[in-house]
């Protein structure tokens, strides 16, 4: 018989799986600290989905608990709502892909008012804002507003996104 694979070796099993860290119930093994300090803030783990790849979270709330994440910035947040760059805005190459969204996002207002309360329902972190803009100004000002806001305790770090530059604005 193999160890582990009769319901009187279970208990042994369980017991051996915090010696090798490795979980051969089916479940997750949670024995292992990994958390990390970002910036002065503790984080159950380092999974952070980068921005722009997971919306503002709530969405994929529907698929899994999304707790189980360390963190996650969400999309670009503009002082005006952007519908983004025309399309296409995807394109495949020999390499992998190229896209250009153009930061499409519903505006700093939006964000406050619609965005962050759905998110707050189904996530209990902090959470990093990505900040973005074509000016000085529009960075402070969307800076303050998240600052400012009913979800300002929902935001553990800002990020000042560089992204969509292609065009020329000063700063």
């Amino acid at each position: 018989m193999i160890k582990g694979s009769g319901a009187n070796d279970m208990d042994d099993m369980m017991k051996n799986r915090a010696k090798d860290g490795i979980d051969r119930s089916g479940g997750i093994y949670t024995g292992a600290d990994l958390s990390v300090d970002l910036c002065g803030i503790r984080l159950d783990n380092p999974v952070i989905p980068a921005s722009g790849t997971f919306g503002y979270g709530y969405e994929f709330a529907e698929l899994y608990d999304i707790n189980c994440l360390g963190s996650f910035s969400f999309k670009g947040t503009t002082g005006e709502a952007r519908f983004g760059n025309e399309t296409p805005r995807i394109a495949e190459c020999p390499s992998g892909m190229l896209n250009s969204v153009g930061l499409q996002n519903p505006g700093v207002d939006a964000v406050i008012a619609e965005e962050l309360p759905k998110l707050a329902v189904v996530f209990n972190k902090p959470v990093m804002a990505n900040v973005s803009g074509f000016s000085v100004e529009e960075y402070r000002t969307v800076t303050e507003k998240l600052s400012r806001s009913d979800a300002a305790d929902m935001i553990g770090w800002f990020y000042g996104s560089r992204s969509c530059q292609s065009r020329s604005h000063s700063y």
